[in-house]
């Protein structure tokens, strides 16, 4: 399954998909895949 399907899917049920990478530095949330330069958020 494409990650764009997974996420229409869930907001259509009113939801929101948030991905996060989890390292033992800290985690990073993946706001936008076409883009990973300024729209990586480290949280």
């Amino acid at each position: 399954m494409y990650i764009s399907t997974l996420r229409s899917h869930i907001e259509a049920m009113g939801g929101q998909l948030e991905i996060v990478a989890k390292f033992p530095e800290g985690a990073v949330r993946i706001a936008n895949f076409s883009s990973l330069g300024p729209s990586v958020i480290r949280v």
